[in-house]
């Protein structure tokens, strides 16, 4: 049986806010955040050089004691995008996003006890059956993610998500398993002498 290193990815949006630090940035009510110079290269390993496809697992939401009420049902009900990561075609379609590689849907959670302050913390987890395929990527890059409702409203035609803009939403922290797609192992290029048998053999089957 063959076994690989899998990888752990942990992004607490509580080292971030509006004002941008090393660790990234967040719009005023934590709907958007950003994480900068995510170092995969240093996140995969070895499995960085040696497979071109990766599946990437939400594992768990943390979400910590706040203060901070979220005044409808709808409200505390949402989405969870994540953008930055080359993620694999097909992947992932929405009506709204249509499709696009570089964003991709990767689980919903209630973020609140239906229009009450959340004075307690809680742990959302997921099964590892379900995950997201992405690319081998550039080494360092930002990556978003994004609460958006799961109810669309149409303007001018457009659909849009329904979310507001006056909540403040929890600090949460996103646990992933990174685990490499076997079949897409990127072979070694040739040294130079098996290059010059190949060469060779080609001249001799002419």
């Amino acid at each position: 049986m063959q076994t690989v290193q899998s990888s752990i990815l942990v992004l607490y949006t509580s080292l971030l806010s509006a004002v941008p630090n090393k660790y990234g940035v967040t719009n005023a009510n934590f709907t958007d955040v950003t994480f900068t110079n995510v170092n995969m290269k240093q996140i995969l390993g070895d499995n960085f050089n040696k497979y071109y496809k990766f599946n990437l697992i939400l594992n768990s939401v943390a979400l910590p004691t706040t203060t901070a009420i979220i005044n409808t049902n709808n409200d505390c009900l949402v989405m969870l995008y994540m953008s930055g990561v080359n993620f694999d075609g097909g992947c992932c379609y929405s009506t709204i996003t249509g499709y696009n590689s570089s964003t991709s849907y990767i689980g919903s959670i209630r973020t609140s006890n239906r229009g009450t302050p959340v004075t307690f913390s809680d742990l959302i987890t997921f099964p590892p059956t379900f995950f997201n395929t992405f690319l081998r990527c550039e080494d360092m890059p930002d990556i978003t993610i994004s609460l958006r409702s799961p109810i669309a409203t149409l303007t001018g035609g457009v659909p849009t998500f329904l979310l507001p803009t006056t909540n403040l939403y929890p600090k949460l922290t996103y646990t992933f398993s990174i685990v490499p797609v076997l079949d897409t192992e990127i072979l070694p290029f040739p040294s130079q002498t098996e290059q010059s048998l190949v060469n060779k053999q080609r001249l001799f089957t002419k």
